[in-house]
């Protein structure tokens, strides 16, 4: 679907990753150009779903545009998740995995572009425990790196590669239980990954398969392998053949259920979330629409 783009919000994290000088500069061009009756919101950290959700209900816009990462993505998308209101996305974070699914452009610029022309396709999303997950989650390893990301005052490839390899030096997986309708897991893994997209942001190919309107979501077990596998596994996990390495195990799902008893570490959409014992997944059809190419 597409049509003229009447009111506009923009959400813009300047906190996030790589935000450039020209980012509002940019936007407030584009909303003179195209004539938008627009808003801006400032995420601080502070209250942000309570001002945001207040502010939405009283300016009414047809579309919400997410100016940061994937956390200011999933603060937008929880918002508006099941209603008439659109996602757009100007990817200004450290890893925008959820716009590279989405083919939307890394150039500030192009995405407004993107956005102007107002394409839109309805996603799947999740829930996990009653919190929004628009993108990936996981439980484990990739959860604990991002967690001493998050800490580090260095940011991108560089720090989580870092950060990744101090980790896998020390990283003891834990006992899992994964359970769905159909199938169950019980066992030792490195990380489990929760989602319906295909990777994380740095071209990291965990579920090749993943389709995010396909009324489905994948979890992905990746399971204990020798330390000298590494370097083979991350070679699958960017060439899309993870699954052909034997220590991945896939499950599609509409619900499901993971026992974290270790409370390991649990990151959704980048950001890090309470080390819950169990999570409680479940999918929501086609639930939120959003702008793309």
């Amino acid at each position: 679907m597409s049509g003229a783009i009447d009111r506009i919000m923009f959400v813009y994290n300047p906190m996030s990753g790589s935000v450039a000088d020209h980012v509002e500069d940019d936007i407030l061009l584009h909303c003179r150009h195209h004539k938008w009756n627009y808003l801006f919101y400032y995420v601080t950290g502070i209250d942000d779903k309570q001002n945001l959700s207040k502010l939405i209900e009283s300016f009414l816009p047809q579309v919400v545009v997410a100016v940061g990462g994937d956390g200011t993505v999933n603060l937008v998308a929880s918002q508006i998740i099941n209603s008439i209101t659109t996602l757009g996305i100007v990817p200004t974070g450290s890893t925008n995995g959820l716009a590279k699914e989405l083919g939307i452009p890394l150039e500030i610029s192009e995405a407004l572009d993107v956005i102007a022309a107002n394409n839109t396709k309805k996603i799947d999303t999740l829930t996990i425990n009653g919190m929004c997950s628009v993108h990936i989650c996981d439980v484990g390893f990739n959860a604990r790196i991002l967690k001493r990301v998050s800490k580090s005052n260095l940011r991108g490839k560089l720090s989580y590669a870092w950060h990744g390899l101090i980790e896998f030096m020390n990283y003891t997986p834990e006992r899992y239980k994964v359970s769905t309708k159909d199938r169950l897991f019980e066992g030792e893994a490195v990380m489990i990954i929760i989602t319906n997209a295909r990777g994380f942001g740095y071209n990291l190919h965990v579920n090749p398969e993943g389709i995010m309107d396909d009324g489905l979501f994948e979890i992905s077990i990746i399971r204990t392998f020798p330390r000298s596998y590494l370097f083979k596994l991350l070679y699958r996990v960017y060439r899309k053949t993870l699954n052909q390495s034997g220590y991945n195990i896939v499950m599609r799902a509409r619900k499901a259920l993971v026992i974290n008893s270790a409370h390991s570490d649990v990151h959704i959409d980048g950001e890090p979330v309470p080390s819950f014992d169990k999570l409680n997944i479940d999918l929501l059809e086609k639930s939120l629409d959003v702008i793309v190419p």
